[in-house]
């Protein structure tokens, strides 16, 4: 027992100087950081998907709302789950939209990783949304200070919204 216990010991001592001898044999390469501000690119007042897409969803919600006093409450559950269903592609499509923009802003500044940073601090006393669950926001905080210049929002927003652009001159819809 005691000679499996050592050789596995050995075995990973062995392991971990073979680990480490390639790492070391590697050139070091810096690592260059930016941040995002997630929400900003879901902000309709700085991006012009959101703003349309904000537009769309809520013709969509005023038309379901008259049709839903005239059907059984059967059909109303369909409805309000057909919505539901094309809110959440609409906002999964938004979200991959803003990844390849990411993608190619963290290429052209040549960074080796975005991470999603949250502006600022907790509002203790934040009346306008008294039942936002502060723990999960604090859990979902992936950066919790960094330095403005490594901020990449400006970029991806100035991308997401020229790509927009483009799209909706081409009258190409989006997602």
């Amino acid at each position: 027992m005691r000679t499996k216990f050592a050789a596995g010991s050995v075995l990973a001592a062995l392991a971990a100087v073979g680990v480490s001898g390639t790492a070391q044999d590697r050139p070091a390469r810096a690592v260059r950081i930016g941040v995002l501000d997630l929400k900003a690119c879901f902000d309709k007042d700085k991006s012009a998907a959101v703003k349309d897409i904000d537009v769309e969803l809520q013709r969509i919600a005023d038309d379901i709302a008259r049709r839903m006093k005239e059907v059984e409450p059967k059909e109303r559950e369909r409805m309000r789950a057909d919505y539901l269903d094309f809110y959440n592609r609409k906002k999964a499509g938004l979200f991959n939209e803003i990844v390849a923009a990411t993608e190619a802003v963290r290429q052209e500044q040549g960074l080796t990783v975005i991470l999603r940073a949250d502006p600022g601090t907790l509002a203790v006393d934040d009346k306008d949304s008294p039942s936002k669950d502060v723990t999960l926001e604090i859990r979902q905080r992936a950066v919790l200070c960094h330095e403005p210049e490594i901020a990449v929002t400006e970029a991806v927003l100035k991308r997401l919204n020229e790509e927009h652009a483009r799209k909706k001159k081409a009258g190409k819809k989006d997602f």
